[in-house]
């Protein structure tokens, strides 16, 4: 896969795996007809390569249009089989305990510096 930034603005994402992503939705909520169209615009980009030291992720919308598609991709992982509903609830207490820990070492680190 190669993730480059030609222009400021955009992002350009090749790979071969690609050619099978069908840009038309598979689903009609009908949301796109509701009062709620214009709030539910949103996107989310996750990715880590190799040689890379982290992942890097991009999120862009309302706080509500960021949880709908996020949710929406946790219910899609779980439902493609790519994580069970056992590992999807130890993937959330892994991040609640890692929060934890970085919220007790900020503490820790800004008792230190008074």
């Amino acid at each position: 896969m190669k993730i480059t930034k030609p222009k400021s603005n955009q992002i350009l994402i090749e790979d071969d795996v690609l050619k099978k992503f069908d840009m038309k939705v598979k689903s009609n909520g009908g949301l796109n007809e509701s009062g709620f169209n214009e709030l539910y615009e949103g996107f989310i980009l996750a990715y880590r390569l190799p040689d890379m030291d982290a992942s890097k992720q991009v999120f862009y919308g309302m706080p509500v249009s960021v949880m709908t598609l996020f949710c929406s991709c946790l219910e899609s992982v779980v439902s493609q089989g790519l994580v069970s509903e056992d590992i999807l609830d130890e993937m959330v207490k892994a991040v609640k305990e890692n929060l934890k820990r970085k919220k007790n070492k900020e503490g820790a680190d800004d008792g230190r510096r008074n």
